[in-house]
């Protein structure tokens, strides 16, 4: 959100936070008007969203991060209210953590986190360390782990490109999964097969 005070900022999932503008530069740092922070840009522009310079991050030195920019609508506005991560895993390896996620109001790494009950059990869609995961807990510290995953950094899972996904498997690591998608529409089910019973919608028939 904006205060009164022009061209200073204040995150809303952390209140010590400021995106402010001084003398050239924009920063993302504690202290408004100082030139010292985590992030900066060398860009006059009036508001944050017009700038088109590229920004700098500090990692013991200041290193260019050309992929970052702001933004003055949310890229989560548009999120669906359910996701369904849905098609046929490797030999059926792990099938049991595909199915229909809610996404619930908590953010984890700036991004929402969707669960799937089933019965007792809770699965987690969740991103982390570069990865949209399905797994039954939520990260800790700077590792992840899970049953399926897609490398990406997009907003959204269903922004997620439609093939990369991988599934766990115990024996040969990760495998390439490039049925596996996530939607936001139930998918139809498939034809009943010759007994007259449905399988799993997320799994056409043979």
């Amino acid at each position: 959100k904006r205060t009164r005070r022009a061209k200073v900022y204040t995150f809303t999932s952390d209140p010590s936070r400021f995106l402010h503008y001084s003398r050239g530069r924009w920063w993302v740092g504690a202290t408004p008007g100082e030139w010292s922070g985590y992030l900066y840009v060398e860009d006059d522009a009036a508001t944050p969203d017009k700038i088109t310079a590229t920004w700098k991050v500090y990692d013991g030195e200041w290193l260019d991060a050309p992929n970052l920019r702001c933004v003055a609508t949310s890229p989560l506005a548009s999120a669906a209210a359910e996701v369904f991560i849905v098609g046929k895993t490797p030999g059926g390896v792990n099938s049991g953590s595909l199915g229909k996620f809610v996404r619930g109001a908590d953010l984890l790494n700036s991004r929402y986190v969707y669960r799937k009950v089933t019965g007792g059990n809770v699965s987690y869609l969740f991103y982390a360390i570069g990865s949209w995961w399905v797994g039954d807990s939520l990260p800790r510290g700077s590792s992840a782990g899970g049953y399926v995953r897609v490398e990406t950094d997009a907003w959204l899972p269903e922004l997620a490109p439609a093939h990369g996904w991988l599934v766990a498997s115990s024996q040969s690591g990760w495998l390439a999964a490039p049925d596996i998608r996530c939607v936001t529409s139930a998918p139809a089910p498939p034809d009943p097969r010759s007994d007259g019973k449905y399988i799993d919608a997320s799994s056409p028939p043979e």
